[in-house]
């Protein structure tokens, strides 16, 4: 009993501070936890009681700890304790009330993924994570043993949408039997497209989403790298179709309407004034 109680402890400190990173801080946090180690033990009652009150300071021991770190990462770790519990059924009201937030028109993005739970894919890859969050609600929509591929360059005006430390936690997004891949590469790179040709091992990509670069030349030099890894049925969206803002530089909406006449399309936009998102659908 006293050696779990102080290895449980000891390894809840050493992960806390593993994050926090500050060596002095964490020297004083050892001597803290041995000292209320040895308080704990050398009370009195029977083998129950200090059981319960060795869970109590445990409870304790990461509550004090969870408050010193940065509230933007405890957010991150309060939202990786519930993705386990994170059905299908629920994932959008999850995914819209955490960090996680996908940059989206609700009802929009709803509508793509009743798409794709009809068309269930096995293969999918979004040009742009940023946040995570539609990362997350592929997760959830498509084929159980899917592949994802998820592409962000770390830098740039359409760049940096997250820090490497986020690395581990979007892969947690993985459900069981999938697998998850994350590239911060640039995706007009050459280097990069054969990057996730080998990851695909010879496959077609049965869904591909774009919401990169949103220049009309980036826009357009995604889609003609990219969706020729598409086989033929699968689907490849668009996001931000919607015309917006001059001042916001969004050329979307231009190669759209190029585009989409080839093509069976589909246009989901709540609201043709709204200035902002809009998912253009092509069926390949």
């Amino acid at each position: 009993m006293r050696e779990r109680a102080k290895a449980i402890h000891l390894e809840l400190e050493q992960k806390v501070w593993i994050i926090e990173g500050h060596a002095e801080q964490r020297e004083l946090c050892r001597i803290e936890a041995r000292q209320r180690h040895k308080s704990l033990m050398a009370g009195r009652g029977n083998q129950r009681e200090t059981s319960c009150r060795s869970h109590a300071l445990v409870l304790e021991f990461l509550a004090m700890k969870l408050k010193m770190i940065p509230y933007r990462l405890r957010c991150y770790l309060q939202c990786w304790i519930k993705l386990p519990w994170v059905s299908r059924e629920n994932a959008l009201d999850f995914a819209f009330s955490s960090p996680i937030r996908p940059g989206q028109v609700r009802a929009e993005i709803s509508a793509l993924l009743d798409i794709l739970r009809s068309a269930n894919p096995k293969t999918a890859m979004e040009i742009g994570t940023w946040m995570g969050g539609t990362l997350f609600l592929f997760s959830r929509n498509v084929s159980e043993d899917a592949t994802i591929i998820s592409l962000d360059m770390p830098s740039g005006d359409y760049g940096g949408g997250y820090p490497a430390f986020l690395i581990p936690f979007y892969k947690s997004f993985r459900r069981k039997g999938q697998r998850i891949r994350l590239l911060r590469r640039d995706s007009h790179s050459s280097e990069t497209l054969n990057g996730v040709k080998s990851f695909l091992a010879g496959r077609s990509l049965d869904f591909l989403f774009i919401d990169g670069d949103h220049t009309y030349d980036g826009v357009r030099k995604d889609f003609e790298m990219y969706s020729p890894l598409v086989r033929k049925g699968g689907i490849v969206a668009f996001h931000d179709i919607a015309t917006h803002p001059s001042e916001i530089g969004s050329e979307v909406d231009r190669f759209w309407s190029e585009i989409k006449s080839l093509h069976r399309h589909q246009e989901i936009v709540s609201d043709p004034q709204q200035g902002w998102a809009g998912i253009g659908v092509l069926y390949i």
